[in-house]
């Protein structure tokens, strides 16, 4: 028998002290992050793709950066052609950046080390599952749902946007 690897936000029913199950838990997780358009927690090493936008300014697709390894393009660039900021910008000091599409990666490090709302995952995650408990709807606010289903989680975090919205990406112009 196998150990089931732990998921990779480290949130377990029993951690959070609610009655849903591990799948409850990992759909809610999965649709904060989309809804955020980041992963947000935990710190993590990923290396991302970005299409040079021809400016000093380049705005990577986080909003906490713990340390950059490197900053390619075409080449890997010496460290001191650029400096980052720890919310996610990267400014090129001997220049601009390419427009190529897709013609940056970046290697660094970020996310937050822990789920910055671990009750409003354990809440969500606990409505989801009582919505499958019943076989019937789950409402808050103005909005329904059934099921424990990822769909069901997308659904139910929209209740929750005020907070939600302090870790989504800004849209892009």
């Amino acid at each position: 028998m196998t150990t089931p690897t732990p998921p990779d936000h480290g949130l377990t029913p029993a951690e959070l002290g609610v009655t849903a199950s591990q799948a409850n838990l990992d759909a809610t997780v999965e649709a904060i992050r989309a809804y955020c358009g980041w992963h947000v927690w935990p710190v993590a090493d990923h290396t991302l793709v970005v299409d040079g936008e021809g400016g000093h300014i380049l705005t990577l697709p986080t909003l906490r950066v713990v340390d950059v390894d490197t900053v390619t393009e075409t080449t890997a660039l010496d460290p001191d052609t650029y400096e980052w900021s720890a919310s996610g910008d990267v400014k090129r000091i001997d220049g601009c950046w390419t427009t190529k599409w897709r013609g940056i990666e970046v290697e660094l490090t970020h996310g937050y080390e822990q789920c910055p709302f671990t009750a409003l995952v354990a809440q969500v995650a606990g409505e989801i599952a009582d919505a499958a408990d019943i076989g019937g709807m789950t409402k808050v606010g103005p909005f329904e749902w059934g099921g424990g289903s990822a769909g069901s989680a997308a659904q139910a975090i929209l209740a929750y946007r005020g907070t939600l919205d302090l870790y989504r990406l800004p849209a892009l112009s």
